[in-house]
């Protein structure tokens, strides 16, 4: 009887073939079946998303606001260049990946792109022929000296864009006639920005020195709100501005020079200065004319000079005649003659004018103060006692404790260090007492403050954290949903093939009227089966078992579950007979 039995359990078959997942499903309730499918598709939908959210790159603005006409021209060149990139309909900003920026605005440049802006001096070089007339061709030029000024005045950061006007009136040959030119600026800014003082007269100065005879008060500036950022007393203002900065120039000149001579023999460090310079910006202007007659030139000289003789014998010849007294007394003459002389002279006028004007800007004294640290010293060893003086009981037999090295201490500086150091500043810096230049020179004890070290960066503040956290984020999800989601719901679909049971139990496999073997749980202490192992492992010999431990196996589990045991005999009877026919 055993060996018929063996014989009917060597000459099993195999029991049919499981349930397969699809089977599984459909076998469950409608509703069941959309939600696994609802959850399974949105499972994968949303592990695509984060893989490709994961390996998105970052876009970066690469125009705010470009033409609507332009827009087409642009895209295009992108494409053509295979740059990714990111259009916003609404505002007309156009974004690019940021490792492509660069390259994407020297290609756009290329091409003249875009070209809202470029309306400077480009638009001189189209040709139109012969047939322009000389009031377009001005208008032309007028049109491209604001383009210019107006990219000019935008590639201030503040700045979003910018207009010019110029009121260039054509010039007269009279004087009296001639008009000033005149200018306005129109700036877009950003919102909540601003331009300071500094920018403004920066962009006044800028339009007045590129157009020909255009003062700077004829410029005007404004924003978008319609603000007046220029004002008449701009030029007072300036004024007193670059005054301000002279004199802090002219003062941190002298301090550098005194750092600079005390620095390498005291220390950077251990040298304070402050110079204080008063500084006179008067402007005078002075016309002087002066005549010197005693050094003038001769230009031109007349001299005259009249003489006359004694007169002669005069009259008839007879006794009067011959008589020159007689002769003299009716006559009047001078027996001697006469001598008559006259000198004309003219000199030229020396005269000199002399027209100066002072430049402002006189340096009239400087008050300087100087600190100097003290320097430290070793400070001096306490004293060994005297010889034959008489040591301290409590100290006997004890081991002499280590004597710490005294601790350095900081010693003033001594007159002839700080005459030394006067000399030094009063040379450097030009030292003069009868300007009423003054010097204080003192030493103390600077105070040393401990710098604490600059905190460091957290490492979620790292430009690598963010990039490396957003993979392992994608990671971690898509994990999650494989493990804990997608494993367990088609886990369930898929066919269990042995189940085990926990005290000898038994389960069948199999589908429609056929039904396979099913684990033994609990193994036979003696026989050394494992409680793991189904009955079809055992007699197949999967399981290393001899004769006998198989044969124990199989009757235990026909004592154990006789009902079962009985129907597993059927389905191999009728498995035989089937095949014997």
């Amino acid at each position: 009887m055993a060996e018929e039995d063996a014989v009917a359990l060597d000459g099993n078959d195999q029991p049919e073939a499981p349930k397969g997942p699809l089977e599984n499903l459909a076998s469950l309730p409608v509703a069941r079946q959309i939600g696994v499918l609802v959850a399974l598709a949105a499972s994968i939908a949303i592990g695509f998303w984060i893989v490709l959210w994961s390996q998105e790159p970052d876009y970066a603005i690469l125009f705010n606001q470009v033409d609507q006409q332009e827009v087409t021209e642009v895209v295009s060149t992108l494409d053509t260049a295979q740059i990714p990139y990111k259009l916003n309909v609404a505002t007309g900003a156009i974004q690019v990946e940021s490792g492509e920026i660069n390259r994407a605005r020297l290609l756009l440049a290329a091409k003249g792109l875009p070209r809202t802006a470029a309306t400077g001096f480009d638009v001189l070089e189209k040709d139109d022929g012969f047939g322009i007339s000389q009031f377009r061709e001005q208008a032309r030029y007028h049109r491209a000296m604001e383009g210019e000024l107006a990219q000019s005045i935008a590639s201030i950061r503040s700045v979003r864009s910018a207009r010019v006007h110029l009121a260039l009136p054509k010039q007269s040959v009279f004087v009296r006639k001639r008009t000033p030119p005149s200018a306005s600026v129109v700036v877009d800014l950003y919102a909540g920005r601003t331009l300071e003082k500094g920018q403004v007269a920066a962009v006044v100065h800028m339009v007045a020195s590129s157009i020909p005879n255009l003062e700077s008060g004829q410029v005007t500036v404004i924003d978008q709100a319609g603000r007046l950022l220029t004002s008449s007393d701009d030029n007072e203002v300036a004024l007193s501005t670059n005054q301000l900065d002279y004199v802090r120039n002219l003062e941190g000149s002298y301090v550098q020079r005194i750092q600079e001579i005390l620095g390498p023999m005291m220390g950077m460090e251990n040298v304070r200065a402050q110079v204080s310079a008063k500084v006179d910006f008067t402007s005078i202007e002075e016309t002087l004319e002066d005549y010197t007659p005693e050094k003038g030139a001769i230009r031109s000289e007349q001299l005259r000079d009249e003489r006359a003789g004694q007169l002669g014998a005069m009259g008839i010849p007879g006794a009067l005649t011959n008589n020159a007294d007689a002769l003299d007394d009716e006559e009047g003459g001078s027996p001697d003659g006469f001598n008559n002389s006259s000198k004309t002279r003219n000199y030229e006028m020396d005269r000199m004018l002399r027209h100066s004007k002072k430049a402002p800007g006189v340096l009239q004294n400087i008050s300087i103060a100087v600190v100097v640290d003290e320097p430290f010293e070793e400070a001096a060893a306490p004293a060994a006692p005297a010889e034959g003086a008489e040591a301290d009981p409590a100290a006997e037999g004890e081991a002499a404790a280590p004597v710490a090295p005294p601790a350095p201490v900081r010693r003033p500086l001594t007159e002839a260090e700080m005459e030394k150091i006067r000399s030094l500043v009063k040379n450097a810096v030009g030292f003069d007492e009868q300007r009423g230049d003054s010097l204080t020179v003192t030493s103390a004890a600077f105070h040393v403050e401990k710098v604490e070290p600059l905190p460091e960066i957290p490492i979620w503040e790292q430009s690598w954290f963010a990039p490396l956290a957003k993979q392992v984020f994608a990671g971690l999800v898509v994990l999650s949903l494989i493990f804990f989601v997608l494993k367990p719901m088609v886990g369930g679909l898929m066919p269990q093939v042995a189940v085990a049971g926990a005290d000898g139990g038994s389960g069948i496999a199999g589908s429609g009227g056929a039904a396979g073997a099913a684990g033994v749980a609990g193994a036979t202490g003696e026989d050394g089966v494992d409680g793991e192992s189904t009955v079809d492992e055992i007699l197949d010999g999967e399981v290393p078992l001899g004769y006998e431990e198989r044969l124990k196996a199989a009757q235990k589990m026909i004592n154990d579950e006789p009902d079962l045991s009985s129907l597993v005999l059927k389905n191999w009877s009728a498995v035989a007979e089937e095949r014997e026919v």
